[in-house]
């Protein structure tokens, strides 16, 4: 661990694996700029969010819209996390999702899925920050038993984007 704690993350380019943390870069959605082409570091992708979030605003904003927690399927928080951070980092870049029943995957980190879709069945797009907002409250909502000590596992959830109540964002099983 002593060799573990001298690792300077912000020096650590997030497209490259971590072993010592056994950390792999995330997967980018298809059209989205890589990881290599932000310069994302570790240190951008591992930030925690809620902790961030909340000193940004009142949690009301986080209110009930098109939302659902679902129990089946368990979500680990820190690739979640992973995803929030990739997609924050994207601001004003358009995060499309196609018409009709399918959905776009926005970013995968190991076991984790960041997907949007639109419930009109139309195409739609909205920037990519405004979808990762939306998943936030799947994050901050869909958490078993309350925990959010950082490392509960949370479950599977939907809301829509902050921007645009025609797509949903389903933070949720990769393998979905």
């Amino acid at each position: 661990m002593a060799a573990s704690r001298s690792i300077d993350l912000s020096s650590v380019p997030a497209w490259e694996p971590l072993q010592v943390f056994n950390l792999t870069p995330i997967v980018t959605g298809k059209g989205l700029p890589t990881l290599q082409e932000l310069n994302l570091t570790w240190a951008d992708i591992l930030r925690p969010v809620l902790p961030r979030r909340k000193s940004r605003g009142s949690m009301s904003e986080f209110q009930r819209r098109f939302s659902e927690c679902r129990w089946r399927q368990r979500i680990n928080c820190s690739y979640a996390e992973q995803c929030y951070n990739y997609l924050w980092s994207l601001g004003a870049q358009a995060c499309g999702v196609p018409p009709a029943s399918q959905w776009s995957r926005f970013c995968e980190s190991g076991s984790v899925a960041w997907d949007g879709e639109s419930v009109d069945g139309r195409y739609r797009a909205t920037d990519c920050r405004s979808c990762a907002e939306g998943g936030v409250w799947v994050l901050y909502n869909c958490v078993l038993n309350g925990n959010v000590d950082g490392t509960t596992v949370w479950y599977e959830g939907t809301q829509e984007s902050v921007s645009d109540p025609h797509i949903v964002i389903h933070v949720r099983p990769s393998g979905w």
